[in-house]
């Protein structure tokens, strides 16, 4: 009985977590976005993982967000359609997909975001689907 005691709290304890990860991820998103709208791209570039830094080119990533930026205008709002998370060793990921208005069409947004014990969210992760992005 004790051993499913420790179970159950072991249960709530992480769902505590996963509900603080994703909050704080969420709020990440609303962050990338003020600073797509404002054209901070180097702010955008500060806040992601090591391995997302090391996976890419940043200067590749910042024209792809001017191309965002430029095309699609300003986020006029964002909405969450999923999610999904997952722990490991170096952290737990946070996997959040948004339909996204843009003011000049819609996009489906996919953010990886990694969360550490004691430090905020870092973007691991980002994908764009936008057929007015490829059409403006």
């Amino acid at each position: 009985m004790r051993v499913i005691a420790l179970g159950f709290l072991a249960l709530i304890v992480a769902g505590c977590s996963v509900g603080a990860d994703t909050t704080a991820a969420e709020q990440q998103v609303d962050v990338f976005h003020d600073r797509l709208n404002a054209g901070s791209f180097d702010e955008i570039c500060v806040d992601t993982s090591p391995a997302f830094q090391h996976a890419g080119n940043s200067a590749e990533f910042k024209k792809l967000l001017d191309a965002i930026h430029r095309k699609l205008g300003q986020t006029i709002g964002a909405t969450r359609k999923g999610w999904n998370i997952y722990a490991t060793l170096n952290g737990t990921f946070v996997n959040l997909t948004y339909a996204t208005t843009f003011d000049r069409g819609p996009a489906t947004e996919t953010f990886t975001y990694l969360v550490t014990e004691g430090a905020r969210p870092v973007l691991n992760g980002y994908n764009i689907s936008s057929v007015a992005m490829m059409t403006n």
